[in-house]
C-alpha cells in the first residue's frame, strides 16, 4: 500500500526511518508513512493522527486513514503516546504520561521536516477520543504548524484554553449516545473532560463566527456549519452512535481536509 522511495534520482538522502520502522525523537517516537508513487522530490501534505487512550500508532497497513491519506498524496504521521496515553490534563499524576506533548510534537514536526519535504500549508491534525485532545491543543496553540483540525469523540480537558492563537478550520464529530465522552464531558478522578459545545464556542470565537448556520448531511453525519466566520469555518457533526468511528470515517476526514 505504501512505498518508501530511497536512493532514487531526486531523493538526496535516506530518511533513516519510515513505514513500520519508527522515527526516534526526544521524548518518544512516531511512524511515518509515505504515499504510494511519491517521486522523492515533491513536497508532501501532512496528516498527523493521534490514537485514543490505551491505543498505539497502528501501522498504515491496518489503519484506514493510511489508504485515504495515500490517495491524497499525503505523508501520514502516527505519533506514539507514552504508556499508550497522552498527558492532556495538566494534572500531575493523573496520566501515566508526564511528557510535554506540545514539545514532543514540536520535535516530531522538526524531525519529519528534516527527513521529508513537507508542505508548510497543507497539514491536518486529527485524532480519536483522548487523541483528539492533542490534535485540538495543536490547532489552538500551534495554528501555523497545524492549520486544520478534525476532532472525533473528544475535545479539550477542563479548563479549556481561554483563547486560541489564530483561526483554523475545524470539524467536530461526536455521537449523541457517547457515554465514554459525553458531549457535556464527565469527571474522571481529579480531571474533567471538556464540554463539546464549550469547545465549539471557543473555536467560533477564535474564527470570528456569528450566528448564521446551514445544515447538511455527510453520510451518516448531521452537520451544522457556521457560515459567517471571518477567519475560518467551524462544523459540528453529530451521529446516532456512541464512542465509535463510523464506517468511512477516514475517507470523510481526508475529503473534508482536501476540499477547497
Amino acid at each position: 500500500m505504501f512505498l518508501i522511495l530511497i536512493g532514487m534520482a531526486g531523493c538526496a538522502t535516506d530518511p533513516g526511518c519510515g513505514g513500520d520502522d519508527p522515527c526516534e525523537v526526544s521524548g518518544g517516537r512516531y511512524l511515518a508513512w509515505l504515499p504510494d508513487g511519491w517521486n522523492g522530490r515533491d513536497v508532501l501534505p501532512v496528516v498527523v493522527r493521534f490514537h485514543g487512550h490505551g491505543g498505539t500508532p497502528d501501522g498504515a497497513s491496518v489503519n484506514p486513514l493510511g489508504d485515504a491519506a495515500s490517495e491524497a498524496g499525503a505523508l501520514l504521521l502516527l505519533p506514539e503516546g507514552e504508556a499508550e496515553t497522552w498527558n492532556v490534563t495538566g494534572i500531575e499524576g493523573f496520566s501515566a504520561s508526564q511528557r510535554d506533548e506540545l514539545a514532543f510534537m514540536d520535535a516530531v514536526l522538526a524531525d519529519a521536516s528534516e527527513r521529508f519535504p513537507l508542505d508548510a500549508d497543507r497539514r491536518l491534525a486529527t485524532g480519536f477520543s483522548q487523541g483528539t485532545s492533542v490534535a485540538s491543543m495543536l490547532g489552538c496553540t500551534r495554528p501555523r504548524d497545524w492549520p486544520m483540525v478534525y476532532a472525533m469523540s473528544g475535545t479539550f480537558w477542563e479548563p479549556q484554553p481561554a483563547a486560541c492563537d489564530a483561526p483554523v478550520p475545524v470539524r467536530h464529530v461526536h455521537g449523541d449516545t457517547d457515554s465514554t465522552w459525553p458531549r457535556t464531558g464527565r469527571p474522571i478522578g481529579p480531571a474533567t473532560q471538556g464540554d463539546v459545545d464549550e469547545s465549539l464556542a471557543l473555536w467560533r470565537a477564535t474564527n470570528g463566527c456569528g450566528s448564521q448556520t446551514e445544515t447538511f448531511e455527510d453520510g451518516p453525519l448531521r452537520c451544522t456549519r457556521w457560515t459567517d466566520c471571518s477567519g475560518a469555518p467551524v462544523e459540528d457533526c453529530r451521529h446516532d452512535a456512541g464512542h465509535v468511528r463510523l464506517d468511512g470515517w477516514a475517507e470523510r476526514t481526508i475529503t473534508w481536509w482536501s476540499a477547497p
